[in-house]
């Protein structure tokens, strides 16, 4: 009876490239997987930067209104291409509570900003700002 010897070392070679190549294709997918995380965290910074800088503008653009009509402005809406805000004041007397909330898509800021305000030498008003806070939303 003659005995014929087979050659596994090619069955084995083939097994390598297959457990190889499924190994990339793990890792491939974990490193995608990762990536779109990293991009969705990096939307979400971006998208909470610009919104805060909407709030930010908007208290601005009040504390200056205010300055120049102090007995009667008391806030207002402004809207721009990428969102809006929402301006409101509060309080009497010669402290007030300015708020601003800005709005862009599901992104939120708001801002309470307490100022006082006296008349100058020359009859300007004269805006200080107190306090300068964030609002958790």
């Amino acid at each position: 009876m003659k005995i014929i010897n087979k050659n596994k070392s090619g069955v084995i070679a083939l097994m390598m490239v297959v457990i190889i190549g499924a190994a990339a294709l793990v890792m491939a997918y974990a490193a995608s997987f990762l990536s779109l995380g990293n991009l969705t965290t990096s939307y979400d910074a971006h998208n909470g930067s610009e919104v805060y800088s909407m709030s930010d503008g908007c208290v601005e653009t009040a504390m200056k209104k205010f300055r120049l009509n102090p007995g009667t402005y008391t806030g207002e809406t402004l809207n721009f291409s990428s969102g809006s805000c929402i301006i409101s004041i509060s309080g009497s007397g010669a402290t007030r509570t300015i708020t601003s909330t800005a709005t862009r898509g599901n992104y939120t800021a708001i801002l309470d900003v307490v100022i006082s305000y006296s008349t100058g030498t020359y009859g300007e008003t004269i805006v200080t700002v107190n306090s300068w806070t964030e609002r958790e939303n």
